[in-house]
């Protein structure tokens, strides 16, 4: 997918990095409280001293809170389903990109708001991120055959022309 998007090959160990910050962004954004969302608005209503064609007043309007709450129960939902993957990530990145935007002192388990589904299996991601690398692997084998027959007929090509 970035590859065909961007043209940047970023190989397997770019590709974990950003799901592993899809994850976790997805995680903080799960755990981020509504009414924090709602405090923040209007704390920045209170900043604004002069609004120029009022442009603070029609941004702020266009956050929707309640927007955002169904996003998060989207987000939670899909992070539950996959809980096993997320506690994972937690773990291995040790909670370093949880952010505590608002201050909720909240003492409990980073992982604990997330409801457990043992439905989940382990074996089959692995089984999965398996025969993608082997699918990668023979990519590029055929890719670097492309281009030895490639090489090989330009040669030949030049050769006939001397």
């Amino acid at each position: 997918f970035i590859y065909d998007n961007t043209s940047f090959d970023i190989g397997p160990m770019g590709c974990l990095q950003v799901i592993l910050g899809l994850i976790i962004g997805f995680y903080n954004i799960v755990n981020l409280e509504v009414n924090s969302l709602e405090r923040v608005k209007n704390y920045l209503e209170q900043m604004v001293i002069k609004d120029w064609m009022d442009i603070w007043r029609e941004g702020l309007n266009r956050i929707n809170v309640k927007f955002f709450g169904e996003v998060q129960d989207l987000l939670n939902h899909h992070l539950t389903l996959n809980f096993p993957c997320v506690e994972w990530v937690l773990n291995m990145s040790m909670n370093k990109g949880i952010v505590d935007v608002f201050d909720n002192k909240n003492e409990a388990d980073p992982i604990q708001k997330l409801e457990i589904d043992d439905s989940y299996d382990i074996d089959a991601i692995l089984k999965i991120e398996e025969e993608a690398e082997a699918n990668r692997l023979e990519e590029e084998r055929q890719m670097e055959a492309l281009i030895q027959e490639d090489n090989a007929r330009i040669e030949e090509e030049q050769w006939r022309r001397e």
